[in-house]
């Protein structure tokens, strides 16, 4: 795999977020724009997310354009919090965050991305989440957008 890629896709906001207890219970739930809205929307004081629980982050996008047959998309996820579970069109997909993770046979049409983790696990840093598209024959510059 090359170091850099051909193009960068940020999925930034709008995120849905849901707070849900150990029962499956909902508490809070709404819109988070990551990574502006990060920082306040960390505050974890309010009486109406359950303690213990589970917090989901959920954001839909479509299948990148552009792409040829042997063309690689991965994602990749930065500040996931430890415990980080991340699924893809409902598929659970590796907690390892370190690296790009290979998506390019699991895209559809319209996808969902749904990150979810324990309450209170959160750093101060807002994820930083894309997808980085390598084409089979490299550009010379890679192109960055941002899906807003």
């Amino acid at each position: 795999m090359r170091n850099s890629p051909d193009h960068v896709i940020r999925l930034r906001g709008p995120w849905q977020y849901r707070f849900v207890d150990n029962h499956s219970r909902a508490g809070e739930e709404g819109t988070v724009r990551l990574p502006e809205g990060w920082a306040a929307w960390l505050d974890t004081s309010d009486s109406r997310r359950p303690a213990g629980g589970w917090v989901i982050l959920s954001r839909r996008f479509g299948h990148p354009t552009g792409i040829e047959p042997n063309d690689r998309i991965y994602l990749r996820i930065e500040n996931a919090p430890r415990s980080a579970q991340i699924r893809l069109n409902g598929q659970l997909l590796s907690a390892d965050t370190a690296r790009p993770i290979e998506v390019s046979g699991l895209l559809a049409r319209n996808n969902v991305l749904e990150l979810r983790w324990r309450s209170g696990e959160a750093s101060g840093a807002a994820p930083a989440i894309q997808l980085e598209i390598r084409h089979a024959r490299p550009s010379s510059q890679p192109e960055l957008r941002d899906m807003s």
